[in-house]
């Protein structure tokens, strides 16, 4: 078991690894190469670019576009409004599981 441990595997090694295992009839490894594809590596890449695009929009538009001019006509402009990139970003950081994995992968290696 220590020389297992001590192997160096790679995601991308582990992944195509499961995918066999999944053609090969193992129902178990289809959901992992599922749950790690989509929930551990996709959904926390898909939250860092929205949070890249909510730092962009922030540098580029500033944090209130309103302008002064029309604000004494309507009152509804000085609102400002939430950044929708920072809404989506909030959502998948709750579907993420890359906080779970690491945790997982680190009780199962040295507990």
């Amino acid at each position: 078991i220590p020389e297992m441990l001590n192997a160096d595997v790679s995601l991308q090694q582990c992944m195509e690894a499961m995918i066999g295992w999944a053609r090969d009839g193992e129902a178990t490894s289809a959901l992992a190469t599922v749950m790690w594809g989509v929930f551990v590596l996709g959904l926390t890449a898909a939250d860092v670019l929205m949070l890249l695009l909510s730092a962009w929009r922030l540098c580029i538009c500033g944090i209130d576009r309103a302008p002064d001019i029309w604000a004494h006509r309507d009152p509804a402009l000085l609102k400002a409004t939430p950044c929708p990139f920072m809404i989506v970003s909030s959502l998948l950081k709750k579907l993420a599981m890359l906080d779970v994995a690491v945790v997982g992968i680190y009780l199962v290696t040295y507990c």
